[in-house]
């Protein structure tokens, strides 16, 4: 029987090991893979790096993307390197994982580059395997490498489509600026989990409080909206997802409360957020949160 994992594992440790072994396994691997001549012409190779300097310290950041298209008969190879991904998994203090067939959710978005002014999504697509792993640089606690492993097994060509993608860069959750202070902000108002953790694309709760009549529904209505609208939030890394996936269980659980003019109201309302949003998940949020009321 087929094992379904879905991993949410956030490990805080109080002392990690050197950055020699830290990865050890997952790096061999991904080296050993990427670097195998059998494997070579089915492998697609990206790389992108970034440089700054902060108080005379040269620093870098980098961005591997390895796509790969694998004859079947090769799937041996891509079970040494989720192997090594579990041998490695007890060293990072995040982990996400999914198998196929299980959900078409967002499991992350993670920042990159220097400024982290790049991000890259993972887990909307249902036919795909994900495994994702965080780790803190040992020798900088301002900094963190990803590691992401996608795939999937079913395809008309009978190949294995997937990626890794490897990412050295600072640590969003580490870093203290105006955009953090937004969020912030934004956590106390709505009383949401902390935005970079995974578990606020799930929740699936709403706000805290009762909605018992059209009046708390436009309350909550208006708080989420606003701070939706605002300019800031747009900055913040998964906010705009969360927000629109609170608006979505809202207008689900508790639409029926409110009467035909009031629905019509609040799908002008999200309509005015579609036009502004660019993300696609986003914009999917939002249309099921119309469609939600549109009865």
């Amino acid at each position: 029987m087929k094992t379904i994992r879905f991993l949410a594992i956030t490990l805080f440790c109080a002392t990690l090991p050197m950055a020699s072994s830290a990865q050890e396994n997952l790096k061999k691997a991904i080296a050993d893979f990427t670097t195998n001549k059998e494997l070579s012409s089915f492998i697609k190779t990206s790389y992108s790096t970034e440089t700054s300097q902060k108080n005379g310290v040269s620093k870098q950041a980098y961005y591997k993307s390895y796509n790969f298209e694998l004859p079947k008969g090769k799937l041996k190879e891509l079970k040494k390197l989720t192997a090594a991904f579990d041998m490695d998994a007890d060293v990072a203090y995040k982990v996400l994982a999914r198998d196929a067939d299980i959900d078409d959710r967002r499991l992350t978005s993670v920042a990159y580059g220097e400024e982290l002014d790049k991000s890259i999504a993972f887990g909307s697509y249902r036919d795909r395997n994900y495994r994702l792993m965080f780790v803190r640089d040992p020798q900088d606690s301002l900094r963190r490498y990803c590691y992401a492993i996608w795939w999937t097994e079913k395809s008309k060509d009978e190949k294995l489509h997937g990626n890794i993608t490897e990412i050295y860069s600072p640590d969003p959750q580490m870093q203290e600026t105006e955009t953090d202070n937004v969020a912030e902000a934004v956590r106390k108002a709505l009383k949401i989990p902390d935005v970079t953790d995974s578990k606020v694309y799930f929740s699936g709760k709403g706000l805290n409080g009762e909605i018992k009549n059209s009046s708390d529904f436009f309350k909550r209505f208006s708080a989420l909206r606003s701070a939706y609208l605002n300019r800031n939030v747009s900055k913040i890394n998964g906010v705009k997802t969360a927000l629109a996936s609170k608006l979505v269980d809202m207008c689900r659980d508790h639409g029926k409360l409110l009467s035909k003019e009031e629905r019509q109201t609040c799908i002008k309302g999200i309509r005015e957020l579609y036009r502004g949003t660019n993300e696609i998940y986003d914009r999917e949020l939002l249309k099921l949160a119309i469609s939600s009321l549109d009865f």
